[in-house]
């Protein structure tokens, strides 16, 4: 397993116990540290007690993507950014971690997660994945460091988990990328007979006027209003025109940063808009309704579903009628075992939007209703009890856009997340389980058949 990383790289509540203001070391509070009071003390415990939890989160704010560039080569689009802006964490990005960090000590101190606390021991044991790209894991370090400043004589301390290979890791956090599910998806959006590609080529039409306008002020060809093949390509393009306004919007305001607006100050705001809108859809159709978005998001889905299962385990204090008298241990790839005693409660996951996106579809969302910004994040409960009989549930939570808007220019250094996450979905553990495994079942039958459609058929 690998070792925890450093956060070196960055330059009434319904909880089972209560923070209440006292000379406590747990946390820190401009009232003091915090003390907490046992499940059961007061009403609002009876809504259930958080056996685990899981964060999964975007990266923070960044420069442009490689690909992002493709609509805007040659142009003063592209001459704005240097090399070293491209892919890379910004100073914005790194605070907006740290502020998500310090969201989830909030949490952890004072809110539901509170119970996750309990036990005895100098530090508080959580497991941490990421993603391989270096903004995931910078921005994975700076909300450690985030979460850590708001413990005293507590901390939190990570286990880096190791899932033995790139291509294990990429599957759990990249899997979009691999070449099946983008030929797959092409062939989907190529295919005019097919319900995908119709609709592809219904909204290209629809959307030709603002399409064409785009095009034309930045450089790229413009296609003909008929030529639909075109239009597709570039309907798509327009998720890269949304990525590259959100790089330009929240890039740092320091002098020493410059200047990064070129193709923001070329656009209305009805233009904006209408960029985000068309770029939403794509996502929409690419991950809810061609088939594949279950199908990434199952393998992290299905290392989540283990990790809640044996946090609850370790959360009944590891007794004998839960563990000891299994005859063989099992193990989620995140490293957790039913054996011993000191399995992390609390997971903390970094990647990327499609990370979050893919996540969501798995959970059986099928609607795409607000594009997630830089540092979103989903929250991931496990809730026992609160009523005679109720099923172990899991609750789940979304808040899309934490940082609606950049700080403002001579305001607090200190970024500060916006709202918290809303539940999206509330569903037994078993039926999450089942669903789970009928995910896997669907992505080996959908791999089967991208394979067989890629192999040319055998000449006699």
């Amino acid at each position: 397993m690998g070792s925890g990383a450093s956060g070196g790289l960055c330059g009434g509540s319904r909880s089972s116990r209560v923070a209440t203001a006292s000379s406590s070391a747990d946390g820190k509070t401009s009232a003091g540290a915090l003390k907490y009071r046992a499940a059961g003390d007061d009403e609002e415990s009876k809504s259930g007690l958080v056996r685990f939890a899981a964060l999964v989160f975007r990266h923070g704010a960044r420069g442009p993507g490689k690909s992002e560039l493709k609509p805007f080569l040659d142009t003063d689009v592209e001459a704005q950014w240097a090399p070293e802006d491209i892919e890379e964490l910004t100073a914005v990005g790194r605070e907006q971690m740290r502020a998500v960090g310090r969201w989830f000590a909030s949490y952890l101190l004072q809110g539901d997660g509170a119970s996750l606390l309990q036990g005895d021991g100098d530090t508080i044991a959580l497991a941490w994945g990421s993603s391989r790209v270096q903004r995931t894991v910078d921005s994975g370090a700076c909300f450690l460091e985030g979460l850590k400043g708001e413990f005293a004589a507590r901390q939190p301390k990570e286990r880096r988990i190791d899932y033995g290979s790139d291509e294990a890791t990429d599957d759990r956090f990249k899997a979009w990328n691999g070449g099946e599910f983008r030929k797959a998806f092409d062939a989907q959006v190529s295919d005019g007979d097919g319900d995908v590609g119709k609709a592809f080529a219904s909204r290209a039409r629809e959307s030709c006027d603002l399409i064409r306008a785009l095009c034309t002020r930045h450089g790229q060809a413009t296609p003909p209003a008929d030529a639909t093949t075109d239009l597709v390509k570039l309907l798509r393009w327009m998720c890269y025109f949304h990525c590259m306004i959100e790089a330009e919007r929240f890039w740092p305001t320091t002098a020493t940063a410059g200047e990064r607006g070129k193709l923001r100050s070329a656009l209305s705001s009805e233009e904006i808009e209408g960029v985000e809108e068309m770029a939403r859809w794509v996502w929409q159709r690419r991950f809810h309704t061609s088939g594949w978005g279950a199908v990434i998001g199952g393998t992290l889905l299905a290392d989540l579903l283990r990790d809640l299962r044996l946090g609850l385990r370790v959360g009944e204090g590891n007794r004998s009628s839960s563990c000891s008298s299994s005859s063989s241990s099992s193990s989620s790839s995140s490293g957790n075992s039913e054996e011993g005693g000191n399995l992390e409660r609390i997971g903390v996951y970094s990647g990327h939007d499609y990370t979050v996106l893919s996540l969501l579809t798995a959970l059986g969302l099928r609607s795409y209703d607000q594009v997630l910004g830089f540092g979103a994040h989903l929250l991931l409960e496990l809730v026992q009890g609160g009523g005679e009989g109720k099923p172990l549930t899991v609750r789940v939570s979304l808040n899309a856009v934490p940082f609606p808007e950049p700080q403002e220019e001579g305001g607090s250094s200190e970024a500060s997340v916006r709202g918290k996450p809303t539940v999206v979905l509330e569903k037994p553990l078993a039926e999450l389980e089942a669903l789970s495994l009928k995910l896997q079942e669907e992505a080996a039958e959908l791999l089967s058949k991208a394979r067989a459609a890629a192999t040319p058929a055998a000449t006699t």
